[in-house]
């Protein structure tokens, strides 16, 4: 008499299969949820540094784009947002300036700039009217609650801190 087996997997090893890999892909996409949280706020903050160091750039080289030959060059800050501009002070109808809008998730919640933008004078490419005390802008991703901040010396230097 010859036996006969089947070969196969039972209900049970199928179901216990499948809660391993639907845990397994939990993990994986809570983790990777959360690398693309901090990756967002980490390219905002090196936008904001790149952007920092471009405006000082054109007013220590006297760039003109297209205005007056050797212009101060700036930036001002908003929650949701931030302007560069060409000038000695932030003139939101000059339609030179240029707006950047921060990701959805991104916002800055400390701006502690006077009257909330950097200005570079030409030539030095120092800040105008810099103050020790107010030097810091602190961004907010909402999403993974992670914060951080730029804080910028009297010469356009810039640090980050978590």
């Amino acid at each position: 008499m010859v036996s006969s087996k089947q070969k196969g997997f039972t209900l049970l090893e199928i179901l216990i299969s499948l809660t391993i890999f639907a845990t397994l892909l939990g993990f994986a996409t809570v983790s990777f949820l959360n690398t693309r949280q901090t990756s967002s706020i980490n390219s905002s903050l090196e936008k904001i540094v790149s952007d920092i160091k471009s405006q000082q750039l054109k007013a220590m080289a006297g760039s003109s784009d297209g205005g007056e030959s050797g212009s101060s060059y700036g930036i001002y800050f908003a929650v949701s947002s931030y302007t560069l501009f060409r000038g000695s002070s932030y003139n939101p109808s000059d339609s030179t300036n240029l707006t950047i809008d921060l990701n959805e998730n991104i916002n800055m919640t400390s701006i502690l700039l006077p009257s909330n933008s950097v200005v570079f004078s030409q030539q030095s490419g120092e800040i105008l009217g810099f103050d020790s005390n107010n030097n810091s802008i602190t961004l907010k991703n909402i999403s993974a609650n992670e914060q951080k901040t730029i804080t910028i010396n009297r010469y356009g230097a810039t640090s980050l801190s978590p």
